[in-house]
């Protein structure tokens, strides 16, 4: 759940791109047409390549709405923890929070989360229980209880100690679909640039409950993933198998080019967003050896009749 108030998040990210873009050395060109219909931008490199990019944010409703007495307690645990940033914090909630918690009944997440190891790290969990409070009178079935559970999970090696939102907000539980909204976001876009006669590369922040992982981007590029976390993921099925639905699998969807996706990039947390740019190997019109160059890249390789999709080492936006 994006928590932060005061900004359209759609319209900061497409800016942000333009002005990603320009700094990089490029000229663009703002709300080209392509047929009936426009992109975003049309970048020229410094070497003197076109491509299109167009900028979506994806926020899915998958559980979870402002909450203002979330919000509170998001705030107050930023306030209250003293963390070395070695760890992702994601939060799940389950019934309704009526009042906003002083700081002292937060304690028992604070000391959790301060207690966790520092040395051989591991993904940790803990839940806690409190009191909804009194709920608003047109509350048809009301809470008496908020549950709460959060994940820590260790950070790599390039993003620790790196400062950022220690819980962004509380998820909904449940059965958790971060594949289904990010293809149908992108393929949105095929339609849009389906008259395209230049490359075409989709910028995506992923700013959804529960963010897109190795995992959830092997599958929705390429319907297959196999031990993805190690930064190599099979995206060839095992005989036998067959691939999922996806957004390239069997070569579909060509007109996207590649995807530059992040994570986390939110205003004034550039430094410890992710970034990747994720190359179409099927492309109609293969993206700009430019843009591989610029970005932290994973592509595929194929090995013995095989494909792999090989992530970087470190997908830092600061190294950008």
């Amino acid at each position: 759940m994006d928590t932060t108030r005061g900004y359209d998040p759609s319209d900061h990210f497409e800016k942000f791109i333009g002005s990603l873009f320009g700094e990089l050395g490029c000229k663009l060109n703002s709300q080209p047409q392509i047929g009936r219909r426009t992109s975003d931008y049309l970048v020229t490199t410094p070497n003197g390549h076109d491509f299109y990019v167009e900028a979506t944010v994806l926020m899915p409703e998958q559980f979870s709405k402002f909450r203002p007495t979330e919000e509170d307690v998001c705030t107050k645990l930023r306030e209250i923890c003293q963390v070395p940033w070695l760890y992702w914090f994601t939060a799940t909630a389950t019934g309704e929070l009526y009042q906003n918690l002083p700081k002292g009944k937060l304690n028992p997440i604070r000391d959790w989360i301060e207690g966790l190891r520092t040395d051989d790290l591991r993904p940790e969990s803990m839940s806690f229980s409190f009191p909804s409070g009194s709920p608003p009178r047109d509350e048809l079935k009301p809470s008496t209880v908020w549950d709460v559970v959060i994940d820590a999970r260790p950070r790599s090696i390039a993003y620790r100690g790196i400062p950022d939102a220690l819980i962004a907000g509380f998820g909904r539980g449940g059965a958790v679909d971060s594949v289904s909204p990010f293809v149908a976001r992108v393929r949105e876009k095929v339609r849009q640039h389906k008259d395209s006669d230049k490359p075409v590369l989709v910028a995506v922040n992923d700013l959804s409950d529960h963010p897109l992982d190795k995992i959830d981007v092997s599958v929705a590029l390429f319907g297959w993933e196999q031990k993805a976390e190690t930064g190599i993921s099979r995206i060839t099925p095992p005989r036998g198998y067959r691939l999922r639905r996806s957004l390239w699998s069997n070569k579909h969807n060509s007109t996207i080019s590649a995807v530059l996706l992040f994570g986390r990039l939110r205003p004034g947390a550039e430094r410890s967003a992710k970034v990747c740019l994720y190359e179409n190997p099927w492309a109609r019109h293969p993206i700009p050896v430019w843009a591989k160059q610029a970005f932290p890249l994973a592509y595929v390789e194929e090995r013995k009749g095989i494909q792999y999709l090989l992530w970087p080492t470190d997908e830092r936006y600061s190294t950008v």
